[in-house]
């Protein structure tokens, strides 16, 4: 059952960020939000700059506040990817990067240090630990072997902990709520990889697959993955609508790997509340997908009623760069969504707030 009227859950809409500016939050397998859900922290930067400028938004008083500048990082017009920038609240520190390099910044003082730098290698993904202080992080050469490091933040040298190689490009890791267990995708092509959504208890060294993807009788797969996200002690993902079979929203259970379809949509971007019991979802427009222009259906989902709700429509321009994709993700709350709004015709990008019931 689809209710097209948002007036059941929306209660107000804020438009945040800096005018004439790209304005962007961290990766969506991280959150932006502070301990106390009531501010988060996001990234602003000239359309044509080059250097981001870490800001918080204060939901109270509806404002926003430039903190400082990303010391180690420079934005490229070719170098889409801003190493998915981690807060820890509760630590009051952000960890950032790039391909070569990881550092940390005191949020209240600006002051930033480098604590891993790698040459001829490329770093990507990264998550913190539920308890802030295990970072993973993926190391590899050529993106077909990746070694997925653990490392203790507590020590000062940021010693590893773990270290597990895989031989995929690995991404996308996000703790499990117990500390132990870590998601990670399978990267790349999405019709070519029939493994995207894996595990590993980084404690034990183990790993293994959590859902293997559908082919048809000739061997031909039919079933493309990806976006996905940890949903309690369950994981959230995408069934793109470039399959051949029924696609939208799927969870896949951690500890038996049984696979249900939720609900079916033309899905491009979907994540969880803590608890994994509402979705937030986003839509997309290729593929076998049913819509052929470029809107976005911000949709919310319950899991508990398998009821679905749209909660805003709205038109968007380019979507080459990641900086400009919807990315709807909760605060921890579960009643605020936060997404990113890249307005046809402009090179500028805002956030959009939506406060929920």
């Amino acid at each position: 059952m689809v209710m097209q009227d948002n007036d059941k859950f929306v209660l107000e809409e804020r438009k945040i960020g800096f005018a004439g500016n790209v304005n962007f939050v961290p990766y969506y397998t991280n959150s932006s939000w502070n301990a106390t859900n009531d501010a988060f922290y996001f990234f602003t930067m000239p359309c044509d700059g080059v250097m981001p400028t870490l800001c918080v938004y204060h939901v109270d008083t509806d404002t926003s506040e430039r903190l400082f500048d990303l010391e180690f990082f420079t934005f490229e017009k070719d170098n889409v990817d801003l190493f998915p920038a981690v807060v820890l609240p509760n630590r009051g520190l952000m960890i950032y990067g790039n391909d070569e390099m990881i550092a940390v910044a005191d949020l209240k003082t600006g002051q930033q240090e480098i604590k891993i730098t790698l040459e001829k290698r490329h770093i990507h993904g990264c998550c913190i630990s539920p308890d802030e202080r295990y970072l993973c992080y993926g190391v590899s050469d050529d993106y077909a072997v990746t070694d997925i490091h653990v490392v203790d933040t507590l020590n000062t040298e940021w010693k590893d902990v773990a270290v597990k190689t895989v031989d995929m490009h690995a991404n996308h890791f996000q703790f499990f709520p117990n500390g132990d267990e870590i998601l990670f995708a399978h990267e790349g092509k999405t019709e070519t990889i029939s493994d995207r959504l894996n595990w590993l208890n980084w404690k034990t060294g183990e790993t293994r697959c959590l859902h293997r993807h559908a082919f048809d009788e000739q061997g031909k797969q039919i079933e493309c993955i990806g976006h996905e996200q940890v949903a309690g002690d369950k994981v959230l993902a995408v069934r793109y609508p470039v399959s051949q079979m029924e696609f939208g929203i799927i969870v896949v259970d951690s500890k038996t790997n049984s696979c249900e379809l939720v609900d079916q949509g033309d899905y491009w971007h979907a994540s969880s509340d803590k608890n994994g019991e509402r979705f937030v979802m986003d839509t997309m427009w290729w593929g076998n997908s049913r819509r052929r222009l470029p809107l976005f259906d911000i949709t919310l989902f319950d899991m508990r009623t398998r009821k679905r709700f749209i909660l805003k429509t709205f038109e968007a321009g380019s979507i080459n760069n990641q900086m400009y994709h919807p990315h709807p993700h909760f605060d921890d709350t579960g009643k605020k969504i936060l997404y990113s709004v890249h307005p046809k015709g402009t090179d500028e990008c805002h956030l959009e707030l939506l406060l929920i019931k």
